[in-house]
């Protein structure tokens, strides 16, 4: 087709007819019945490397928290396009908040270091443990706590007060962890200066089928052998004998009888709607301590 242009205008140039001897072609792109535009260069196609918008984390790759794997009304995020479970308020914890948090209440007379309040500690490994030392009236070796929160860090309305001889710190070995911490300090009992007492009030609206009482006891850390102490540890209406264990190490052992050593008792079975406990250090040893280091009360 251009050669009959070209051709024709060469005719009328010839005649003075064809301006300046320019030809310009049709503006119809790469072949005519091709369709595709002779603007469209090099990285210009929309469809282009760089220009897909379906990036990682986006419609064109799978999300990881399609389906959701968080149980219980677990929340699921995907931080590094991995899924995380967020358990808070769902009374479960766990990878996928997979395991039910029992309704617990712990309290602990840890100071310096003081147990955070995600820390887990306990034979029942729970969090949010009540620091009887913290911040509100009567810190130290008499006192009370009230509206004592639970595992899940929400307030009960159970309160404990106790008297003890004084605050002294357990002889450890091994740890860190959250158990050396809750263990580190207790409320103690001198054999011929006074027992170590404590009310624990309003548990049977939080504990309506009834509860467990499991008490942490050690030591006091900076004396000999001839302070070794046995005990008598009352929890209600049940009372044991029992002999103190000269450290803690990370590892809980259970007091089972009468002389046994061991660092916690489990009192099973509880109902009362405010519970009274003592300890009382025994023994021929001279000046014999005990402490109590925390008291769990767990849902039945």
């Amino acid at each position: 087709m251009y050669r009959v242009i070209i051709l024709v205008c060469g005719i009328l140039l010839l005649l003075g007819g064809c301006d300046d001897g320019v030809v310009t072609p049709p503006d119809t792109g790469v072949g005519d019945d091709s369709g595709i535009s002779s603007d469209a260069g090099p990285g210009d196609d929309d469809a282009g490397p760089g220009d897909d918008d379906a990036g990682p984390g986006d419609a064109g790759r799978p999300d990881p928290c399609d389906p959701n794997p968080c149980m219980n009304g677990g929340t699921c995020s995907a931080p590094a396009d991995a899924p995380v479970c967020d358990c808070d308020g769902t009374g479960f914890r766990g990878d996928t908040c997979e395991t039910a948090i029992p309704s617990t209440i712990g309290v602990s007379w840890d100071d310096s270091p003081t147990l955070e309040e995600t820390d887990e500690a306990g034979q029942t490994p729970t969090a949010s443990w009540n620091n009887a030392l913290g911040a509100g009236p009567g810190q130290g070796d008499d006192g009370m706590k009230a509206d004592l929160v639970g595992a899940d860090g929400v307030a009960t309305g159970v309160s404990v007060s106790w008297s003890c001889q004084d605050i002294e710190t357990t002889t450890l070995s091994g740890g860190p962890s959250a158990d050396h911490t809750m263990m580190l300090q207790g409320c103690r009992s001198w054999q011929g200066m006074g027992d170590a007492t404590f009310t624990i009030e309003n548990l049977n609206a939080h504990f309506p089928d009834g509860y467990d009482v499991v008490v942490y006891i050690g030591r006091g850390g900076g004396f000999p052998a001839s302070h070794m102490a046995t005990f008598t540890l009352d929890v209600g209406s049940d009372s044991v004998m029992g002999a103190v264990m000269p450290t803690f190490d990370g590892t809980y052992d259970l007091l089972e009888g009468a002389g046994d050593g061991g660092n916690y008792y489990v009192s099973p079975m509880h109902t009362e709607d405010t519970l009274t406990l003592d300890l009382a250090a025994t023994g021929a040893a001279t000046l014999p301590t005990a402490a109590v280091n925390g008291i769990q009360l767990i849902a039945r």
